[in-house]
C-alpha cells in the first residue's frame, strides 16, 4: 500500500469517518453530530481523506466544507488496499457498485449511452494468481492515467470557460463466483 494512504489511514477516526460515508454519503456536520466530535475536526479529517483520493464530494461546487456531502471515491489515482475491517472493505466496495450501477441505469434511461466515443464492455475471464496481479496493475495505471487526464481537464475548462462533458468512469477486477463459467 502506499506509505502516504498508510499514514493517512492509521488515525482511527479517519478510518471511521471513511467508514460512515462508504456506508452512506454523508456532510462533516452529520458525522459530528453522529459521532460528538467537533465539526472542524470532521472537517479536517475530511479533507484529508478528500486530497489523499478516498472520498469526493457529490457535489464538487457546494462552497462550505461542513456541509458537502462526501461519498467514497470511484476513481482514485491507487486504489485503496486499505488496512480496513472487512465490513469497512465491503461497504465501500458495495457503495462504488452500487453507484455504477445507478450511473448505468440514469445513462440508459437518458438515451446518454448512445454517445459516439462511449466505452462499455463487461467480460468474465479465467486468470492465475500472476494474471490476476498483472490486471490490477493494468487497472491502476489506468486510473492513474484517468486521473491525470481528470486534472488536464480541469485546467483546460477554467482556461476556456467551456462546462465540459460529465462523464461516468468505472474500472474494475474482481474474482467471480463460484460456478460462473469464464468465456472463452
Amino acid at each position: 500500500m502506499d506509505p502516504n494512504l498508510r499514514r493517512v489511514l492509521s488515525q482511527a477516526v479517519r478510518a471511521e469517518i471513511l467508514e460512515r460515508i462508504a456506508t452512506h454519503p454523508s456532510s462533516a456536520r452529520q458525522i459530528a453530530e453522529a459521532t460528538g466530535e467537533p465539526v472542524c475536526r470532521i472537517v479536517y479529517h475530511t479533507s484529508v481523506l478528500h486530497e489523499t483520493g478516498c472520498i469526493q464530494p457529490l457535489d464538487p461546487d457546494h462552497a462550505d466544507p461542513g456541509d458537502c456531502v462526501y461519498e467514497v471515491a470511484s476513481l482514485m489515482s491507487r486504489p485503496p488496499r486499505l488496512p480496513l475491517s472487512d465490513s469497512t472493505r465491503g461497504h465501500a466496495i458495495s457503495s462504488v457498485l452500487r453507484r455504477i450501477v445507478e450511473k448505468g441505469r440514469a445513462a440508459l434511461e437518458a438515451g446518454t449511452l448512445n454517445r459516439d466515443g462511449n466505452r462499455l464492455s463487461c467480460h468474465s475471464i479465467l486468470l492465475d494468481e500472476q494474471g490476476m496481479q498483472e490486471t490490477t496493475a493494468i487497472l491502476d495505471e489506468a486510473a492513474e492515467r484517468i486521473a491525470a487526464a481528470r486534472s488536464a481537464t480541469a485546467r483546460r475548462l477554467a482556461r476556456s470557460g467551456k462546462k465540459g462533458i460529465r462523464a461516468t468512469v468505472a474500472l474494475a477486477a474482481f474474482e467471480s463466483p463460484p460456478g460462473e463459467r469464464p468465456a472463452g
